[in-house]
């Protein structure tokens, strides 16, 4: 009988823990689904272009932030997991897919 009791606690404390884990991987979502939606670097302009030349230096730049690359990544393994993304967040990552093999090849023409 009381390895039956034992068993149950046991139980009991699995089925809290992986609840804790649930809730702290939620919060975690939301966290970051915060971050990117207030992410400035985020923010796609379609209107702009790619390049810039800079008339001080001389040189080309790039405009396609490193974070887009991030973003698509991680937004990536959160669907993979499950997770429902923002219809904005999921534009951006569009946008941002269509954009980043364009963006590879002028990077490294750029430098």
């Amino acid at each position: 009988m009381a390895d039956l009791d034992s068993g149950n606690k046991t139980k009991d404390l699995i089925q809290k823990i992986r609840a804790d884990f649930k809730n702290y991987e939620e919060e975690i979502f939301a966290d970051w689904n915060q971050w990117i939606s207030n992410e400035p670097d985020f923010d796609l302009k379609l209107g702009e272009q790619l390049l810039h030349f800079e008339e001080s230096t001389g040189r080309l730049q790039l405009r396609y932030s490193d974070k887009i690359v991030l973003l698509i990544r991680d937004s990536k393994l959160l669907g993979e997991m499950g997770y429902k993304l923002d219809a904005e967040v999921t534009k951006t990552i569009e946008i941002g897919t269509k954009f980043y093999k364009y963006a590879v090849s002028l990077r490294q023409i750029v430098e």
